[in-house]
């Protein structure tokens, strides 16, 4: 479901449901999952996210069948390419 993110979210008929998480545990992702959620969004500018937290949970959420996608805490082009590189589908930039 993941690598189908961008086709989904450009679909007028695809309705999309996910949420910000701000929690470091792996159990989250498991549980946003098994609850149906398309996308998760990690918040880094406003949460506590360490960057090997993110990257694990990356993977687990992608894994699981959702898109991860990453809001990033500042303009840093090398920050956001090491939450691409374990296959996050997207990166928010702030601001």
């Amino acid at each position: 479901m993941g690598s189908h993110f961008k086709e989904r979210l450009n679909d007028p008929a695809s309705r999309l449901t996910g949420m910000f998480v701000k929690f470091p545990t792996l159990e989250t992702m498991e549980i946003l999952a098994s609850a149906g959620l398309d996308f998760v969004i990690f918040d880094r500018e406003h949460g506590p996210l360490a960057v090997d937290t993110v990257y694990s949970r990356v993977v687990a959420a992608e894994c699981s069948g959702m898109a991860a996608l990453i809001r990033l805490r500042g303009h840093d082009t090398p920050t956001a390419n090491t939450f691409l590189d374990p296959g996050a589908s997207r990166s928010l930039v702030p601001h």
